[in-house]
């Protein structure tokens, strides 16, 4: 068996945790805080994960009841189904104590609003065309702009949490793109121009969503002396997906070039006083 086996609702923090420490070294200087807070718990569970890739449902259950004593105001952590995004604000927040990994620069104020998650809002303004297929890059800049709203530094971790209203989807695949480009995203920062790439003068703050044009003079009399600007992009490392209340995670296998997909519940031996058996598979599936 690969993966982390799953046991009484457990798939929310299942595939949280494959997503944030299997591939990814990005948690790692967290999770050193963690095992200082609870250290078998956690070595159990970090130790095998990372080096042999499987860890047993008794370890992450031991790691969930301690969350429930550090968390009581979250009941439930042993036995029910959790949204992952109100667990990860609370370990950060609460557990961890660490800082915020994301600041958002209000546009026309300047206030700065230190997040750990960036929600991602929708407008009714989506096509049809594009409520059946989207980008994340496309989503992220309408709801950046939609909420006036700015990257205040270049983000070291950014986690997404795409749109949904309870059952309903608002749209019918989203494309996750191996990189995010926020080049224009951040505050401050030089924006490219789209046809040259050379830095802009001019920037629409109510059309920059558009495909930019430049007429072909103006175009022809830049200086072909100045630099380019250099690209701001993030990698996507993994994607955390729900269906039916059952949790599974995407993650990016760094050194083959694959995309992993994890279910600590695929299969099931026996029946109440069996075990769940986790899967990893290799896919080729690009949207969520």
């Amino acid at each position: 068996m690969k993966g982390i086996q799953g046991f009484r609702n457990s798939c929310y923090l299942d595939a949280t945790l494959y997503a944030m420490f299997v591939q990814s070294t990005a948690f790692d200087k967290s999770v050193s805080v963690l095992i200082s807070c609870f250290l078998c718990s956690m070595m159990s569970l970090f130790v095998p994960i990372k080096w042999f890739h499987f860890v047993r449902a008794d370890h992450v259950y031991k790691l969930r009841q301690l969350l429930e004593q550090l968390l009581p105001e979250m009941p439930g952590l042993t036995s029910d189904e959790k949204d992952p995004e109100e667990v990860l604000i609370a370990l950060f927040d609460k557990v961890l104590k660490v800082e915020p990994f994301l600041l958002l620069r209000d546009v026309t104020e300047g206030t700065i609003d230190p997040v750990y998650i960036c929600p991602l809002i929708t407008e009714d303004l989506w096509s049809g065309e594009q409520r059946r297929l989207i980008t994340v890059q496309s989503i992220v800049e309408r709801s950046l702009f939609a909420s006036n709203v700015q990257f205040a530094k270049d983000p070291k971790i950014l986690i997404l949490q795409l749109p949904r209203y309870g059952q309903q989807k608002v749209f019918d695949k989203i494309i996750p793109q191996q990189e995010l480009d926020i080049t224009h995203l951040v505050f401050d920062s030089k924006r490219p121009c789209t046809m040259c790439g050379k830095a802009a003068d001019l920037i629409c703050p109510e059309c920059f969503l558009t495909k930019e044009v430049l007429l072909g003079e103006m175009n022809s009399s830049l200086s072909r002396r100045s630099q380019a600007i250099a690209q701001r992009k993030l990698q996507l490392m993994a994607v955390l997906c729900i269906e039916m209340s059952h949790y599974v995670t995407f993650v990016r296998a760094i050194n083959a070039n694959k995309w992993l997909m994890f279910d600590s519940m695929a299969d099931r031996v026996g029946l109440s006083d069996g075990y769940n058996v986790p899967e990893v598979s290799v896919t080729l599936h690009l949207y969520i």
